[in-house]
């Protein structure tokens, strides 16, 4: 049995963010795989709260993953393994009440 190598196929950050961040595509994998998904979230000063989180799709349909919610001031650190379809996309977004100020760190890794 030969050893599969884990790289990573996505990274990417957003600095100095001052809204909610929509759905951004990550991914996109042309064939059914495993995956590493990582992010990690800090908060400036400003909203009440914040979170991240990951969507993709698996066997079973659409699938989600959030992050626990920080105030100003904290982190949240996230590593899931999920298993993707083909052509289904893994999004990354990000949420917040009120005045916000964060950077999202965000990796895709093939298993």
């Amino acid at each position: 049995m030969s050893a599969k190598v884990t790289h990573i196929v996505a990274s990417q950050s957003f600095l100095s963010q001052s809204a909610a961040l929509s759905p951004v595509t990550l991914f996109s994998p042309a064939a059914d795989g495993d995956f590493r998904l990582s992010f990690y979230f800090e908060q400036g000063a400003g909203a009440t709260f914040a979170f991240a989180r990951f969507d993709w799709t698996d066997d079973s349909g659409a699938q989600q993953k959030s992050g626990n919610s920080v105030s100003p001031g904290e982190f949240d650190q996230l590593t899931i393994m999920a298993h993707a379809t083909a052509n289904n996309q893994i999004t990354i977004q990000a949420t917040a009440s009120g005045t916000i100020n964060y950077s999202l760190f965000a990796t895709v890794e093939e298993l």
